[in-house]
């Protein structure tokens, strides 16, 4: 078999990368509709590992998509099999859009992973093997846009792709039979230097930003994410609440809570976007109840409760895309950390109820050192946070 391209045949290289990129796609696309549609919070841990998924073979295919981008710019490529101008340059296009597409659509998607109210971690601790520097807040509202724009132009060059795909297989003309079983095909030569095509994929996407700009889409790019606002009209006084925690030991789920903590809530609910105020949460450490595992969760291999009582999480309350993040520094076992605690917001009347779920990893708060392997105590505390507050106006 052959492992390069030449003129009459694609090689086992670029038919590989071909159907792994294909497959990819095929898995991305259902991942990223079901990861952003808006759930309660009952089903936040299916959301957030269909996220990590999502965010997880994006990167991928962001690798097999540079890969496939450089050896296309730089192998010979198969003969055409029409000798239309018009054609040969549609085919060329669409493949071009196709190449570029699969490498801006994973780095928008890592601008995004790179805001600080991303939760869903990336699988294999990529995360700590390739930390990315946190998303300033111009880049991140230009990534939000482009990220879905980019995502329907790939939809329609895809429509075509596999229309044309369909066309070439009722034809018999060796198209299909080349990228499948890499059988040489006869065809013409291309009636163009090889600059128009790359001229003419930059031409298709600056039209699109042209449009989408036009129409709105990538309007107030440049508004800050968290815009200088008064303090919130609002003070909200806790009336319920749960503060709970999951942790895996011997590959079995083990539940949590924290008996006692107060919660100084600032909020303002008519804040559509940016900042909308604040929260300072104070947990007694002491009050965790983790059944029979309770009093070496509080010893000194673990919270140390008796030197650090108090776990402290002060957060800005942050108006995002699908709902709300409260993101600023928790404080626990005397180690501070950046985190953001997504959540969603229900509210009736003067009655508001906060849903939300912050994945932490225990080896950051140095909980636990000595048990480093994941089989005996899971590396990720799943805490889940549940607040209903009253309003008083004022």
């Amino acid at each position: 078999m052959q492992t390069w391209n030449d003129e009459t045949r694609h090689g086992q290289v670029t038919r590989a990368l071909h159907w792994a990129i294909a497959a990819l796609i095929a898995v991305l696309i259902p991942l990223g509709l079901i990861g952003r549609d808006p759930v309660n919070s009952a089903a936040m841990d299916t959301r957030l590992a269909v996220l990590s998924a999502h965010k997880t073979l994006g990167l991928l295919l962001l690798v097999l998509g540079v890969v496939r981008l450089l050896l296309h710019a730089v192998q010979k490529r198969p003969l055409l099999p029409s000798r239309n101008p018009f054609a040969q340059l549609g085919a060329e296009m669409a493949q071009g859009l196709l190449l570029v597409l699969t490498v801006l659509i994973p780095v928008s998607g890592l601008f995004i992973h790179g805001a600080p109210t991303s939760a869903a971690p990336l699988w294999l601790g990529l995360d700590r093997l390739l930390p990315l520097p946190e998303t300033q807040p111009l880049a991140l509202q230009l990534a939000l846009r482009l990220h879905p724009l980019l995502n329907w132009l790939l939809w329609a060059v895809l429509a075509g792709h596999v229309a044309a795909a369909l066309w070439h297989g009722a034809r018999r003309d060796g198209v299909m039979a080349g990228i499948t079983r890499g059988t040489p095909r006869p065809g013409h030569a291309r009636r163009y230097t090889r600059l128009l095509p790359v001229t003419a994929v930059i031409s298709a996407l600056t039209l699109t930003l042209g449009v989408a700009g036009q129409i709105g889409i990538l309007r107030d790019v440049s508004a800050p994410m968290q815009p200088e606002i008064a303090m919130p009209r609002s003070e909200w006084q806790v009336q319920d609440g749960t503060i709970g925690l999951v942790i895996t030991q011997f590959g079995q789920p083990i539940q949590g809570r924290f008996a006692r903590f107060r919660a100084d809530i600032r909020f303002d609910p008519e804040v559509f976007h940016g900042l909308a105020g604040q929260a300072t949460i104070r947990i007694d450490t002491n009050t965790l109840d983790l059944g029979a595992l309770t009093a070496q969760a509080l010893g000194p291999d673990f919270l140390d409760t008796q030197r650090h009582p108090e776990a402290l999480f002060e957060a800005d309350l942050l108006r995002v895309a699908d709902g709300y993040a409260a993101v600023g520094l928790l404080t626990l076992k005397g180690v501070q950390r950046r985190v953001s605690l997504p959540f969603q917001l229900t509210r009736t009347g003067q009655t508001a109820r906060a849903e939300g779920t912050l994945v932490l990893d225990r080896r950051q708060f140095d909980i636990a050192p000595g048990l480093d392997q994941p089989g005996q105590l899971g590396f990720e505390v799943r805490v889940r946070v549940s607040l209903t507050a009253t309003r008083r106006d004022g």
